[in-house]
């Protein structure tokens, strides 16, 4: 009877076992892992067999010396267990196969000549001088542009929302005279991404997760770039089809309800999405540059392990952030999804 459960619910599972690992292997591993996929399935397979080899000497020990009866050992327990050794058996070969792609690329850095290691030393010099220069750069454009906006439009909502919150029902919502309307056209910032991908790609010997990082940086600066496009396009046709009434007015910048009894939230939309994702564009570049300078460390570490008498040790550019004001680098508690898959 336990026999044919056991095969019944692992037939059952098989599928929904595989759809777990695959999920957690995506999301607990990087490019380099998945290059890595043969290796990673033999780690899952090897600990799920000997998890699940455990588990029914475990369950006849309970039956046989126990004396439990068959309701402790039904299919839905059973299958929770079987689903719990896959969850297990995926995390394990994730952590496994990391830590292997790690040590093999430490492996091949030591085996570079002193020129070869002087040489990514330097580029890896570039790439994080240019993260650093993306980093300022969003820095800057945070503090002396998009917070402002965010708190001048987040001040203005709240003072029309309590005035929307005062009149009677059968009034219709108007705008503040004293309403400040800012309309002011961000540019886009440009920033040295591609230059970035060059030297990461062609000149460093990366793994893991600061590759991911800057595939990430990249989209969340298109995407930047295209909520900035987005409100100057809103803001342009708002000007060209002038003049406007309150309640068009209100309509287009707070996102209420027109005259005709649409409501377009386009506009505030744009707002929330330049401010995210600066914010985005500022958390990605700095891990970014923090695992550029971490790789640039283990590469002068092992450019000295080799060679202990030479003069020209390469130096690495040191940037520290002491003097960023409070509150222009969000806190990574904002991330901690993606941190966890990293």
């Amino acid at each position: 009877m336990v026999v044919q459960v056991w095969l019944k619910i692992f037939l059952i599972n098989i599928n929904t076992l595989y759809k777990s690992c695959g999920s957690l292997a995506v999301r607990a591993t990087s490019d380099a892992m998945r290059a890595n996929s043969k290796y990673f399935w033999q780690e899952i397979v090897t600990l799920y067999l000997i998890l699940i080899g455990g588990l029914v000497g475990f369950v006849y020990g309970q039956r046989h010396y126990l004396g439990l009866t068959d309701e402790w050992f039904t299919a839905s327990v059973i299958a929770s267990w079987v689903q719990a050794l896959g969850t297990v058996s995926a995390v394990w070969a994730a952590v496994m196969i990391g830590k292997r792609e790690h040590q093999r690329a430490l492996a091949t850095e030591k085996t570079k000549s002193k020129d070869d290691l002087a040489k990514e030393a330097r580029a890896t010099n570039a790439a994080i001088a240019l993260t650093h220069d993306i980093l300022q750069t969003y820095l800057a454009s945070k503090d002396q542009q998009v917070a402002p906006l965010k708190v001048s439009y987040d001040r203005e909502m709240a003072r029309y929302n309590l005035f929307k919150a005062s009149l009677g029902r059968d009034q219709e919502a108007q705008l503040l005279p004293s309403t400040r309307l800012d309309f002011e056209i961000l540019p886009n910032s440009i920033v040295p991404i591609e230059q970035l991908q060059n030297i990461i790609f062609n000149d460093l010997s990366i793994t893991g997760r600061a590759l991911a990082l800057f595939g990430v940086l990249t989209k969340v600066i298109l995407a930047l770039q295209f909520g900035t496009e987005r409100r100057n396009q809103l803001i342009g046709e708002y000007k060209k089809n002038q003049p406007h009434d309150s309640i068009g007015t209100v309509a287009f910048y707070f996102g209420e309800q027109d005259a005709d009894g649409n409501i377009d939230k386009s506009y505030p939309q744009t707002i929330d999405e330049i401010y995210n994702k600066t914010d985005d564009c500022i958390y990605f570049s700095k891990l970014l540059h923090d695992d550029l300078a971490k790789h640039g460390r283990e590469l002068i570490k092992i450019f000295k392990d080799k060679n202990k008498n030479s003069e020209d040790i390469p130096k690495l550019i040191v940037y520290d952030f002491l003097s960023v004001p409070d509150g222009l680098i969000p806190p990574a508690e904002n991330y901690a999804d993606w941190n966890k898959e990293y």
